[in-house]
């Protein structure tokens, strides 16, 4: 499915929906798109435009590097050991969390999220073909994760975040306001319902 949801002013969440079929084009995606932001239309040019990006990877990871100037490079290096992605085809970014010495290196605390860049492309461009400009893209997983951290006051005792689609789910285990882990494993409502029957 696509989905929209958003926010005006102060006014509480909305969210409107159109189902499409698994090998539907991008074109399909952009017709989606289009008939669901119809009655947005006269807020496109002040919006933020927020893309979330599915098939989606977030993890807490702990690496050592010899100084900080080496993240970058480390990071890229190992990055097959830590995706389930091709790294060719993936999009990704990191947060350093926290950073303390280490048997003279550095230990870093990164957060790690990653997409499938082709899936996030193909929603790019849906969006362009309409003349929505997203402002920020964000992996589903954490857009998720951060409606729960929102509504929730306390967040310091671990909370696991589960939503259920037709063939793709996601699951995610939020502390203290942050993401400690994130998959979106191929299986939804759809495969239940076939593993039944």
């Amino acid at each position: 499915a696509v989905r929209v949801a958003w926010r005006v002013g102060l006014q509480g969440w909305q969210w409107a929906s159109q189902a499409l079929r698994p090998g539907d084009s991008a074109a399909a995606s952009a017709s989606a798109l289009r008939a669901l932001l119809r009655p947005l239309q006269r807020l496109r040019y002040r919006a933020q435009i927020r893309v979330t990006a599915p098939p989606s990877h977030v993890r807490m990871l702990e690496i050592r590097v010899a100084d900080l100037e080496r993240l970058p490079a480390v990071v890229r290096e190992r990055l097959a050991e830590w995706v389930p992605f091709d790294p060719a085809r993936c999009h990704y970014q990191y947060r350093l969390l926290a950073q303390r010495p280490a048997d003279g290196q550095l230990a870093c605390t990164l957060q790690l999220a990653a997409c499938d860049a082709q899936a996030l492309e193909q929603d790019l461009g849906a969006l362009q073909q309409i003349g929505w400009i997203p402002s920020h893209v964000y992996p589903a997983a954490l857009a998720v994760a951060a409606l729960v951290i929102a509504q929730r006051k306390d967040t310091a005792e671990p909370v696991v975040v589960v939503e259920l689609g037709a063939r793709r789910s996601l699951m995610a285990i939020v502390a203290r306001g942050e993401v400690l882990l994130a998959r979106e494993p191929a299986l939804g409502s759809d495969s239940l319902t076939e593993a039944l029957m």
